[in-house]
């Protein structure tokens, strides 16, 4: 037997014999553990939303009366958007020396999420509370009502600790801003979640609406409904005849389905407009360079960021650009704003 096959049979017996024994169960075992049976973990994820008190300034041919909140606030939002629960989690919060803690709201997901706190803790300047168990599809959130305006983000320093975790810097933060307005997010949650049937238009709904029946989300970001202005620029893209049916359907759904983010009245307004944008570029409506500038002046405006953009801006910015190529007309863009008010 020569020396290449003694190797060629060694080779084999260990394969065979020792190899494929060991590996093959090992395989087995994470594709079962991984694919077929996936272990069910909690997945926490926070948003901040800061009111630093600035009026953002936004050029453009509509008239945009925006307005700033006078009142220093920020909002902190907790959720559980795992299939599994965590326990034993501690949530910590804390400002500027200098600053007081004026007022305080609390709101949980279901409202029987209450009873799983404990140790709530209030100072000047700081707030601490412990979750014995902070189940799936549950959320809490804090507003802070402050003596002085945040500057920024950094300014404000936070926890988010478990048994099991450190949440605070893996945990995917939607928000940060440096000017917000009157914002108080409400997520969608079992029972409690908020509608979105009559938010978003659907293809049975009348093209032209009238005012009272364009959907509203109750939230104002500079004197501003962003779901209103979802609205309006949704039916007003029907009545141009720049969305079918079909395709309206199609977005109406998607942007019901998404409730990753901040959302407002139960809807994810960024994701509406990144659908349309998407639209609009595919049908060669708007050209990527365009499209662009849309989404350039949206992230570096002021106000309330919403995943890096402010809505009111990348909305307004996407009526600009369909008056810019004579697509809308500048009463039916103005009447879209004016009607979000």
């Amino acid at each position: 037997m020569t020396l290449w096959q003694k190797a060629k049979h060694y080779g084999l017996f260990f394969c065979e014999k020792i190899l494929l024994p060991v590996i093959i169960p090992i395989i087995v075992t994470c594709l079962v553990i991984n694919y077929i049976n996936p272990p069910i973990l909690p997945q926490i994820e926070s948003n901040i939303v800061i009111n630093t008190g600035v009026k953002p300034s936004v050029t453009s041919p509509f008239r945009l009366d925006l307005v700033s909140d006078k009142t220093p606030w920020v909002t902190f939002q907790i959720k559980n958007e795992g299939k599994g629960g965590d326990e034993d989690l501690l949530f910590n919060i804390s400002f500027p020396e200098n600053f007081k803690i004026k007022t305080m709201e609390e709101h949980y997901y279901p409202e029987t999420f209450k009873e799983r706190v404990t140790k709530p803790n209030k100072k000047q300047n700081a707030f601490t509370a412990r979750f014995t168990s902070f189940p799936a599809e549950c959320a809490v959130e804090y507003r802070f009502t402050l003596d002085n305006f945040v500057k920024s983000a950094e300014e404000v320093k936070w926890a988010i600790i478990s048994k099991g975790k450190n949440w605070t810097k893996t945990t995917k933060i939607n928000v940060k801003t440096q000017t917000s307005y009157n914002f108080f997010s409400t997520p969608a949650y079992g029972e409690e979640a908020v509608s979105t049937n009559t938010v978003i238009a659907t293809p049975s709904s009348p093209i032209v609406a009238s005012d009272s029946e364009i959907g509203r989300s109750g939230v104002l970001l500079g004197g501003y409904d962003p779901v209103a202005m979802s609205n309006g620029i949704f039916r007003l893209l029907q009545q141009k005849g720049l969305i079918n049916p079909s395709e309206a359907f199609q977005i109406k759904n998607m942007v019901e389905s998404s409730k990753d983010g901040v959302l407002f009245g139960g809807v994810n307004v960024l994701k509406f407009c990144e659908i349309i944008i998407n639209s609009l570029v595919a049908k060669n409506v708007l050209t990527i360079s365009q499209a662009n500038n849309i989404i350039g002046k949206a992230q570096k405006s002021e106000g309330v960021l919403i995943g890096g953009y402010n809505v009111i801006v990348l909305q307004v910015e996407v009526l600009n650009a369909l008056l810019e190529k004579n697509t809308i007309k500048f009463e039916e863009g103005q009447k879209v704003i004016d009607n979000s008010r």
